[in-house]
């Protein structure tokens, strides 16, 4: 039988037991069943037995028909605040690709910092996770990539070489720690805020996020790198002038800017500027009528106004996929909430472990299990679990969840880790390799993820409370 058969016999054979067991004191009937659907949910993500999107369609419909949510509440996930605030930012980030604008960015940073191959890192890292913050990873990494593949050459390295893994892993990371510093920057971030409002009634803004993501974004990225040049690949601090001399070189063939790229800039500066001003705009029309999303979506407008681009090229840079995960995930939350099934977890787990130490269990949790599966799933299934937990135990929901999401997304150890991992790993169409093998990526990660780790334990347990989250 195939893997995808044992898998559908496990998610019915599971499904049924928790139907047919009797229902636990503290545990109503159609909370049960919401249990039931947060096992179908986990089992359809982790296992891939259909698309993402198919199976988020389906668990929406399964809230339904399972009747832990009424149609028009299950469905209503699709029209969050969220979705819209993720729509806006595709398509800025698809017309920051589509014109070049993100390798401009990247090129500039690593000409600025570059004078010995460990500073040219350095500068990658940074270049990295600045575009990361913004837009999808994965695509800051496929704009990259050919960047990276160039110095390489330019090295007499391969990609698959000492060096050439160490160029890899530090795009690759820096990529991940990048996105820690605002709610575009990487999908648990967006689905975090979000079940923070409809569960805990928490509205988090932009600025707010990066109150408390900005700095640990930063703080990892530069550990990373030290850790990468000096522990796991113990870089030799020599200046190569031929691969200086090629960033250069790459910086300034591209030229001035062409109308649409600076159109590009505008509609970016605009996305930030909206975004990072959503609270002084609410008075202007009503708290009820300016969002996050609403920012978004008027910034993105700009570059349809001034034909900057496509319906057809906007519309093949919106993951609508993840979109409908999202929805899905805001559905399970709802649910759970509503039925009180997260309030019966969370007291399962608030008997078992002590309040102080709820940040760092959840986040040493979140950060292994994410690396056997999809960052997003994982967010989609924890950070509920997370809020309500904190609310049982009478602590903000802010000092639990925000950790757990930021931990989720330290997919350092293997290919799986994360969406960017898979990109490089493998074979390269004229037989060299990239990383070539699975273990490699722990050889590598390691050591950066452990003490990243402890930084966001560390960071979770005493800074954020001086930032602000109270843990009453």
């Amino acid at each position: 039988m195939s893997k995808k058969l044992y898998v559908w016999i496990f998610l019915i054979v599971v499904s049924v037991v928790i139907m047919l067991l009797p229902t636990p004191e503290g545990l109503t009937p159609v909370g049960k069943r919401a249990l039931a659907l947060l096992v179908i949910a986990a089992t359809l993500w982790l296992g891939g037995l259909l698309p993402i999107g198919a199976s988020s369609l389906l668990i929406i419909v399964l809230s339904c028909m399972l009747g832990t949510l009424p149609t028009k509440k299950a469905f209503d996930a699709i029209s969050s605040n969220i979705i819209y605030l993720y729509i806006g930012g595709f398509i800025v980030a698809a017309s920051m690709s589509l014109y070049g604008l993100d390798k401009r960015i990247a090129l500039w940073v690593i000409n600025k910092t570059g004078t010995n191959k460990k500073r040219i890192i350095l500068g990658l890292m940074l270049g990295s996770g600045l575009i990361s913050a913004w837009m999808s990873s994965v695509v800051v990494v496929l704009a990259l990539l050919p960047i990276v593949l160039g110095m390489l050459k330019i090295m007499g390295t391969k990609p698959g070489e000492r060096d050439g893994k160490l160029f890899l892993f530090a795009l690759l990371y820096s990529a991940l720690t990048g996105g820690l510093a605002t709610p575009v920057g990487t999908a648990p971030n967006a689905l975090c805020m979000g079940f923070l409002k409809d569960m805990a009634g928490i509205n988090i803004t932009f600025v707010q996020w990066m109150y408390y993501g900005l700095p640990l974004a930063i703080i990892t990225t530069f550990v990373v790198w030290w850790l990468l040049v000096n522990v796991s690949f113990k870089l030799d601090n020599s200046r190569d002038i031929e691969l200086e001399n090629y960033v250069k070189e790459e910086y300034k063939n591209l030229g001035p800017m062409q109308h649409k790229e600076k159109m590009t800039t505008i509609a970016f500066i605009l996305f930030a500027v909206l975004l990072f001003t959503v609270k002084q705009f609410k008075p202007l029309f009503g708290a009820q009528y300016w969002s996050s999303g609403t920012a978004a979506i008027i910034a993105c407008m700009f570059l349809f106004l001034t034909k900057t681009i496509t319906w057809k090229q906007a519309n093949e840079g919106i993951s609508w996929s993840l979109l409908l995960l999202f929805s899905a995930g805001l559905t399970i939350s709802a649910a759970l909430s509503e039925t009180g099934a997260a309030k019966f977890l969370a007291s399962v787990i608030g008997e078992n472990v002590p309040v102080p130490a709820l940040p760092a269990v959840f986040t040493a949790f979140g950060s292994l299990f994410t690396q056997m599966t999809s960052n997003t799933a994982t967010s989609a299934i924890l950070a509920p679990v997370s809020i309500t937990t904190a609310q049982v135990a009478g602590i903000n929901p802010m000092l639990v969840s925000i950790p757990v999401v930021l931990g989720i997304s330290l997919g350092f150890l293997t290919p799986i880790g994360s969406a960017l991992s898979p990109l490089v790993f493998g074979q390269l169409s004229d037989g060299n390799t990239w990383i070539e093998k699975a273990g490699d990526y722990v050889k590598a990660g390691i050591v950066p993820y452990l003490v990243c780790l402890v930084i966001t334990i560390v960071y979770a347990v005493y800074i954020l409370p001086l930032m602000g989250l109270n843990i009453g």
